[in-house]
C-alpha cells in the first residue's frame, strides 16, 4: 500500500508541468485607450486585456526557471510597462470624468 502513495503525487506533478507554458508568450502590449477621451467600456476592456496579458507572462515566468537573467528581466520590464501605461491612462480617465462631473 505504501508503494502506491507516490503515484498520485507523480501524476499531479506531471499534470502541473503540462499546464506550463513552454513557448515564450506574445509580448505585444494590448491597446490602451487615451484616458482623456476613452469610454468606460473601453477602459474596462483594456483592464481585462492588460490583466490577461500580465497573467500570461507571469505564468510563463513561474514555469520557466531556465531563462537567462536578461530574458527574465526583459519580460518583467514588459509587464511593468503595460501596467504603468494602463494605470496612467486610468488616472487620466478618472481626472476627465471628475472634470465632467463638476460642470
Amino acid at each position: 500500500m505504501k508503494a502506491l502513495l507516490p503515484i498520485p503525487a507523480l501524476l499531479f506533478a506531471l499534470q502541473a508541468n503540462a499546464a506550463c507554458y513552454m513557448q515564450r508568450p506574445d509580448t505585444t502590449m494590448p491597446a490602451i485607450p487615451d484616458g482623456a477621451v476613452a469610454t468606460e467600456e473601453s477602459m474596462l476592456n483594456a483592464q481585462v486585456e492588460v490583466q490577461a496579458y500580465i497573467a500570461n507572462i507571469e505564468k510563463f515566468l513561474e514555469c520557466r526557471s531556465d531563462l537567462s537573467s536578461l530574458e527574465h528581466n526583459s519580460l518583467v520590464f514588459t509587464v511593468t510597462e503595460a501596467a504603468e501605461s494602463y494605470n496612467s491612462s486610468l488616472t487620466e480617465y478618472r481626472a476627465h470624468q471628475e472634470a465632467v462631473a463638476k460642470r
